[in-house]
């Protein structure tokens, strides 16, 4: 058990929209990586769609807290910035992809009203989160997805001196995978504000990788964030891309095929040394099938708790 369990269990929480046939044992995973290195920890799963049992196995096998919450996002917006946008909504739901800004939304909305750590449900920790200094500060945490700039992660002596500031390179882009602000963060405030005043909603018709080419893709999210934390970098701590996102959206494929050490082994000792998490990337790596013994099989092998058996395919 961390010393961060013992001082002050985290809370955590995930968001899923689909029905339960599409949680995957990937994500299942994914969240037993949070008991994994945080054993007290508690987490819910925001979702109107999961039965209040979906987690019974998980919670009966390790007396871990995990709890399904329902969600009113009328109710969430009312008396916020967001409260016009989400009177809109029937405009912006002609995309197949608006329950993905719904989420973008929900995560800030959700953390400013009670705070604690969001993570996507195809992240992985891999080693105990220590954002203590932050909170306490009424502050937050991001990552860098891509670019340069950041720093390492926090640890109990780095901690102990206070927030640092921020690095953000020109070419650097924040990611909302994983998000770890206070109740009421002025983070937080900025980005529910930059929500709705320069909200951009996905063109109809278009898949993920034509939205990605527009620059649509992650406007309402990541690049939000990027933007915000370039205005007011003193009201967040900025991590290096390494800490939660080692791994790059174009590579995540390749650490799903059959281990080769040349490709895999520098990635895998980087991970030990230097991050916290591993988003894998699930819009790109879904359809894809797991190796065994792959780098990524690794990672959510290594990192579960109950640890049901994971589909791969044996190599060669």
């Amino acid at each position: 058990m961390s010393d961060l369990d013992e001082l002050s269990p985290l809370r955590f929480f995930a968001i899923w929209v689909t029905p339960p046939a599409t949680f995957s044992p990937r994500f299942h995973r994914s969240l037993e990586s949070v008991f994994k290195h945080h054993p007290t920890a508690h987490l819910d799963v925001l979702s109107n769609s999961l039965p209040a049992t979906f987690f019974h196995s998980l919670t009966s096998r390790t007396n871990h807290s995990i709890k399904i919450r329902r969600y009113d996002l009328a109710s969430l917006t009312k008396g916020t910035r967001a409260e016009v946008w989400y009177a809109f909504r029937r405009f912006w739901s002609r995309s197949a992809f608006f329950p993905n800004h719904e989420a973008d939304l929900l995560r800030l909305l959700w953390l400013a009203e009670h705070g604690g750590v969001y993570l996507d449900t195809d992240v992985v920790f891999v080693r105990p989160l220590d954002v203590r200094a932050a909170l306490a500060a009424g502050g937050g945490v991001v990552g860098i997805e891509s670019g340069g700039g950041g720093a390492a992660a926090p640890n109990r002596s780095a901690a102990a001196d206070g927030p640092i500031a921020p690095i953000l390179a020109a070419d650097a882009v924040l990611c909302n995978a994983v998000l770890a602000f206070a109740a009421g963060a002025d983070f937080l405030r900025a980005a529910l504000a930059e929500f709705v005043d320069d909200y951009v909603p996905y063109t109809p018709g278009l898949g993920f990788a034509e939205l990605f080419v527009r620059g649509e893709w992650g406007w309402q999210g990541p690049l939000l964030l990027s933007r915000v934390a370039r205005r007011r970098p003193e009201t967040v701590r900025i991590l290096e891309r390494d800490v939660f996102y080692p791994i790059a959206p174009g590579e995540v494929t390749a650490h799903m095929a059959p281990w080769d050490e040349r490709r895999d082994g520098p990635a895998w000792e980087r991970i030990r040394r230097r991050s916290v998490a591993v988003h894998f990337w699930n819009q790109l790596s879904r359809d894809r099938p797991l190796a065994c013994g792959s780098l990524l099989w690794r990672l959510l092998d290594e990192n579960c708790v109950v640890c049901e058996p994971l589909p791969c395919v044996q190599p060669g």
